[in-house]
């Protein structure tokens, strides 16, 4: 039996405003949270990604569940899981030590934000960007 996904009530909005959080906790302030199953395939494809294996299967496995978490959010919040699912996928790439993957995904996380006029969240993940690049 999976954990039912964590789905915010239709008045309780996401936060557009992560300032002061960092990319780790930036997809659950923007509705997304993993059940138990996407956790487990999370740490699946961590190691996958870690150990240079297929990753293929075990990423469209958690792409296909993660995106069916975001689908059973409220109609006003689907972008916000949207763009935290893309947050999401970064940060197990990073957490495998794939930095190009990982600014991969901020680029993307970057560019819907941008697109869709989130300015808020389009700022947070700027600032993580800088702070990727400064790393580098």
């Amino acid at each position: 039996m999976t954990e039912t996904p964590f789905i915010q009530e239709p008045h309780d909005k996401p936060s557009t405003s992560p300032e002061g959080k960092g990319i780790t906790s930036l997809p659950e302030s923007l509705g997304y949270k993993e059940t138990s199953e996407l956790a487990e395939l999370h740490d699946d494809l961590v190691g996958a990604l870690r150990e240079s294996l297929d990753f293929r299967e075990i990423a469209e496995r958690y792409q296909r569940l993660a995106e069916a978490v975001v689908d059973r959010m409220d109609n006003d919040n689907v972008v916000f899981g949207d763009i935290a699912l893309t947050l999401q996928l970064g940060l197990i790439a990073n957490q495998a030590g794939r930095r190009d993957l990982y600014m991969d995904y901020l680029f993307q996380a970057r560019d819907y934000a941008r697109n869709i006029g989130l300015d808020d969240i389009l700022r947070s993940v700027e600032e993580m960007i800088l702070l990727a690049e400064e790393r580098d």
